[in-house]
């Protein structure tokens, strides 16, 4: 049994390992890759060698190795390489032949053939590049057989500023040497300081093959073109090629790391020349510069934007090309936008095109003559100053198309004031304000201290009937909050003509002194008999009297008439007016506008003028200045519905917009009135009733409560908003050159935060800060 059992192992290890060889295509174009894979099976469980051959023609991907064992298992050892490799060369090339090698067993795979076509080769298209094909000519392999040699390659060792520099890195590799590495080597360009870089595709794969002293090298290529940005000379710093050397054959071994860098490499770079240099020159350097204006449409309307575009184009660093001066004509507002860059590669040299993009809006009906547009540059191909130029055009701009009969806005509204002025909280002023504030209090407590002062104690403690003393505490606190002034100087003259002032009449006065006689002649006299029911009834004849409406209360007949004139007033100017409605219903929306501003800024409290100019607005074609307007006469008017109703064909287009529009149904000055209104009537009734003191309290509180509100809207309108009259970029810095930080949409509410040069440091509806020019929005409130 045990012998049985050698045998068949004698017999298992005799058995060479299974081997298969597969390649997923057998042609290919060149810059394509294919997979081959190689694939070992033993029923031994001992280490399997793996000899590939020759992989001519391709250069290796991607390499992966693997290698299970199982002692206990029919098939102990399988080992599979997966080559993915790249086509670099045309023609039929050979993979193999391959052998496997277990022990003193071997198995064996014949060559295999690929045939490479030369279609669709992005490594041809590179070389067809005559800039690198005359660099690749000056690349020398290495004088000593087998190593790694790296150089450093530029078109020209001088050059001027702005132009353009080859680089090239080219690394002679050993095909030996690159066979056995698991991963293609790395090559690490130079860094360029004092030039601006654009890297560049290299060749597919190998650039060229050479033979030197019987060895075969391969050429790996990377490319870099560079434009000096200063004069001098200028260092270029070595280039890099790295790569893993396997110590052994299996996947898991380990690798020895090398590194080889090129020479350093030097440029003496030009100035721009001084002699001939235009003063209009900016820095502008190319070959065969062109410019071009581009209108879109190219038809205009009255304060509808049309985009202007200045576009270069030519040979050179596009990217660095400064944008040209222009000039606007007088009646039109420009906007920048966003510069587009196009540059691309042709035949190895740096070519495109530069657009620079504004907004034109024509303030109104006419033509706009667009000035002629100079662009001065410094042309590499001639060696002199030339001037790209544009001709002056006309531009004719037409009325504004009138909106769709459903979409016009409500009809216009008669100027009314209300009852209430909206410069209501105005009219006090601070120090008004606050004398109707604490004035009331401060009184109350001043009479409440000299009441305390004179006050006597009751003659009858406990007695539920009226005396002749309770008569007398009674008179003294009326006529003490009637004329305090008075009561200090006890002089009988003085309190009744203080009293009249007060509003008592003749008779109710003459019956208070003979009262309050009687009252002192008691306090220093015996009392007679039936004395203290006269005082009484006496008494409570005169306080029926001034309770029942004896005390005189005068009308102000200065708000009768200063409402009567503010009538007459406002039929005059309704008389005046109807020249602007009439302009308005005839369709001559331009003057009509005119008009209608003109009485808004005379009269800026009326809601019916800022109504009117936002219709003639909107039907002029600008939906944002007239929902700025409208919301004014909103803020005006809360309660209007006509006001409303035109603001939704204007919504906000983002609901932090809206909440920023936001108008309560109340003005500031209602708000203002209603407060003052309940804290006068509180300290009415705290002075003349003072047993409801509670009931007084209430109301004061419900006053306060309405100053607060006042207080906080009147804040919230206070705070500068702005909508976007048309789409313009938010940028870093207050000028049109400024990075763009956002692009804000048409009628977008931003908080405006600062002011500076015609700029205003806002904030948009997603809390972004920026930039954005001055007469690119309207204000909610006027300046």
């Amino acid at each position: 049994m045990v012998a049985t059992f050698l045998v068949l192992a004698a017999l298992q290890q005799a058995r060479p390992p299974e081997l298969t060889v597969n390649l997923d295509r057998d042609e290919v174009a060149v810059g394509e890759e294919v997979l081959l894979t190689v694939k070992t099976r033993s029923a031994s469980s001992g280490p399997i060698e793996l000899r590939l051959g020759a992989a001519d023609g391709f250069v290796v991907v991607s390499r992966t190795e693997g290698t299970s064992v199982n002692p206990n298992a029919a098939v102990s050892r399988v080992k599979t390489i997966e080559l993915r490799l790249r086509a670099i060369r045309s023609g039929k090339w050979n993979f193999g032949p391959f052998q496997a090698r277990q022990g003193d067993t071997i198995a064996e795979v014949g060559a295999l053939t690929v045939k490479v076509t030369d279609t669709g080769s992005a490594a041809v298209a590179a070389q067809i590049n005559p800039r690198i094909k005359r660099l690749l000519e000056r690349a020398r392999p290495p004088t000593k057989p087998g190593e790694v040699g790296l150089s450093l390659l530029l078109s020209s060792p001088r050059a001027t500023v702005g132009e353009q520099v080859d680089i090239v890195t080219a690394a002679w590799f050993p095909r030996e040497l690159r066979l056995r590495l698991r991963r293609a080597p790395t090559l690490v360009p130079p860094a360029v300081e004092g030039m601006w870089s654009y890297p560049q595709p290299a060749p597919v794969g190998i650039a060229a093959s050479r033979q030197v002293g019987g060895v075969w090298y391969d050429l790996f290529v990377a490319h870099q073109i560079a434009f000096p940005v200063r004069s001098g000379e200028l260092t270029i710093s070595p280039a890099q090629m790295q790569y893993s050397v396997p110590l052994a054959l299996q996947f898991f071994s380990q690798e020895e790391r090398f590194a080889v860098s090129s020479d350093s490499g030097y440029i003496s770079v030009r100035p721009i020349p001084e002699d001939g240099r235009p003063a209009g020159f900016v820095g502008a350097v190319g070959t065969d510069l062109s410019l071009d204006r581009v209108l879109d449409p190219p038809t205009a309307r009255a304060r509808e934007p049309i985009h202007v575009s200045v576009v270069l184009k030519g040979k050179g660093n596009v990217t660095l090309w400064p944008a040209p001066e222009l000039t606007w004509p007088v009646g039109a507002r420009a906007y920048p936008e966003l510069v587009k860059e196009r540059p691309e590669t042709r035949d190895g040299v740096v070519i495109g095109t530069k657009s620079f993009g504004y907004s034109l809006v024509p303030d109104a009906v006419g033509t706009l003559a667009l000035p002629a547009i100079e662009y001065t540059y410094y042309d590499l191909g001639t060696r002199s100053f030339r001037v790209a130029k544009v001709a002056a055009m006309s531009l004719p701009v037409a009325e504004a198309a009138a909106l769709a009969e459903g979409a016009l806005p409500p009809p216009l509204l008669k100027a009314r004031r209300g009852l209430i002025p909206n410069n209501f909280i105005t009219l006090p002023g601070r120090w008004g304000w606050l004398m109707l504030g604490f004035g009331p209090p401060i009184l109350w407590g001043v009479l409440q201290l000299v009441a305390r002062r004179r006050r006597r104690p009751a003659a009858v403690p406990g007695s539920s009937r009226m005396s002749a003393r309770t008569v007398e505490i009674e008179l003294d606190g009326l006529v003490t909050g009637l004329a305090p002034a008075a009561i200090v100087t006890g002089n009988d003259s003085d309190l009744s003509a203080a009293l009249r002032a007060a509003g008592l009449e003749q008779g109710t006065v003459l019956a208070l002194l003979e009262l309050r006689g009687m009252l002192r002649a008691l306090r220093y006299a015996p009392s007679q008999e039936g004395q203290d029911e006269d005082i009484v009834a006496r008494w409570q004849a005169i306080r029926s009297e001034l309770v029942g409406g004896g005390r005189r209360r005068r009308v102000s007949h200065g708000l009768l008439t200063s409402l009567l004139l503010l009538h007459l007033l406002a039929g005059a100017a309704a008389a005046q007016e109807r020249s602007a409605e009439g302009l308005y219903e005839s369709g001559a929306l331009a003057a009509a506008r005119a008009a209608f501003a003109a009485r808004a800024e005379a009269e800026p409290l009326i809601p019916a003028h800022w109504y009117n100019l936002g219709a003639a607005d909107y039907r002029l074609g600008e939906p944002v200045l007239a929902s700025a307007e409208w919301h004014r006469a909103l803020r005006l008017a809360p309660r209007n519905g006509t006001v409303r109703q035109a603001l939704q064909l204007t919504p906000p287009p983002d609901p932090v917009s809206a909440s920023r529009l936001w108008t309560a149904p109340v003005t500031p000055a209602e708000l203002a009135l209603v407060a003052l209104l309940l804290w006068l009537i509180t300290w009415v009734g705290v002075f003349f009733r003072p047993a409801f003191l509670r009931r007084w309290a209430w109301i004061g509180a419900a006053a306060l409560l309405f100053a607060g509100v006042t207080v906080w809207l009147s804040y919230r309108y206070a705070r500068p908003v702005d909508l976007v009259l048309q789409a313009v970029p938010l940028r870093v810095s207050p000028h049109g050159r400024g990075s763009a930080v956002a692009a804000l949409d048409e009628g977008q509410a931003l908080l405006r935060l600062q002011s500076q040069r015609g700029w205003h440091l806002a904030q948009d509806p997603s809390g972004r800060l920026g930039w954005v020019p001055g007469d690119a929005v309207v204000p909610i409130e006027p300046d």
